[in-house]
């Protein structure tokens, strides 16, 4: 019963990204300096890592690569923070959406990670951020995830 009231409220924080994002659809966005540009005023706790192909299909299952023009994901080091950015361009709005639906997964996997192993982490996972604009998806997990959002205006 958790995990799904823990989905329906992350299926909520990504429509309310969606409503609240007011940026042009046709706007360009270089990933990896985008990711950057978040990361840089995130101030992890963790050490960061990156992300290749094969990790991306264990930490996103349902993402498919092919939906996918270029991406930048960092993420703890270890499995006792919750701080994570990943920024995605796809293809085009349609994969946008399937995109969308496997960061709320990713963020489900993360909140049941948490939920009874470290309440306080499971708080910070749940003030996630998940929006898209235009071909592009973001996620943003950490305790300053309102810095992170700034970058994305």
């Amino acid at each position: 019963m958790k995990k799904v009231i823990s989905l329906i409220m992350v299926s909520m924080m990504a429509l309310v990204g969606l409503v609240a994002c007011g940026s042009s659809e046709n706007e360009v966005v270089d990933v990896n300096k985008k990711a950057d540009e978040i990361m840089a005023v995130m101030n992890f706790e963790d050490d960061m890592i990156s992300l290749n192909d094969e990790q991306v299909k264990y930490y996103y299952t349902s993402v498919d690569l092919n939906d996918i023009v270029s991406y930048k994901i960092y993420l703890a080091s270890s499995s006792v923070k919750a701080e994570e950015i990943a920024v995605f361009e796809t293809k085009d709005k349609e994969a946008a959406k399937r995109v969308m639906e496997a960061v709320n997964e990713r963020n489900g996997d993360l909140l049941f990670g948490f939920e009874d192993y470290l309440p306080a982490e499971f708080k910070i996972a749940q003030n996630s951020y998940i929006t898209s604009k235009g071909n592009y998806v973001f996620f943003i997990v950490g305790k300053n995830v309102e810095e992170g959002k700034k970058e994305l205006k």
